[in-house]
């Protein structure tokens, strides 16, 4: 995932050739393996380690029902979690913008497409997992409302730009409130997501 995003970024700024641009790259995945096999006490049982995990998530009922399914899992949701910035970000990520604008969208949509892809085969799925690529689905929908904010005109763009962010964060707030306190959610499954929402009318066994 980040080589893809590394070799689109390269492409698109034109950059000169340079073993500098390879070492971040190579350097922090090699840096956080030695941290894991090194708490692991070793290489052998880093392996067995793994291998144990996801053996166990084969035989635990919890995740055998509840944290089980293909990868566009994920896509529901987060599509569950935030509908309306969701929407927007897919609007966002293929809308027509200025080049600035359009190199960080592609990244945006490398990352969040990658993580879906990459956590999907994972032993779980859950969207704990993969939280850190909510930044880019809002991303996405920022350069949604900037695409729309330009086709208001330059005396309303800004009115507009800003009013669409703060409707995003209420509506954001609304489906925290709904979900986490209202629908009594703690551990984020598709299952208490959707009875959240209103979906189901029975409690998980």
């Amino acid at each position: 995932m980040m080589a893809i995003a590394a070799a689109y970024y390269y492409r698109a700024m034109k950059l000169r050739p340079s073993p500098w641009l390879l070492l971040p790259l190579v350097t922090a995945p090699l840096i956080y393996l030695l941290i894991e096999i090194g708490i692991c006490g070793g290489i052998g049982n880093f392996i067995g380690t793994y291998r144990i995990y996801a053996s166990l998530q084969q035989k635990l009922d919890y995740t055998v029902h509840y944290e089980k399914g293909p990868w566009f899992r994920y896509l529901l949701d987060f599509l569950a979690i935030a509908p309306v910035v969701f929407v927007v970000a897919i609007i966002g990520f293929f809308a027509r913008s200025e080049e600035s604008i359009r190199h960080g969208r592609k990244l945006a949509l490398i990352y969040f497409a990658g993580g879906i892809l990459l956590f999907g085969q994972m032993p779980i799925v859950n969207v704990r997992l993969v939280l850190f690529i909510d930044m880019f689905l809002r991303l996405g929908a920022v350069a949604a409302i900037a695409h729309f904010a330009t086709q208001s005109g330059e005396k309303w763009s800004r009115r507009v730009f800003y009013l669409a962010i703060v409707l995003l964060v209420v509506a954001d707030a609304w489906q925290f409130y709904a979900i986490f306190v209202m629908g009594n959610v703690y551990s984020p499954i598709t299952f208490l997501l959707l009875r959240a929402e209103g979906f189901y009318d029975v409690q998980p066994q």
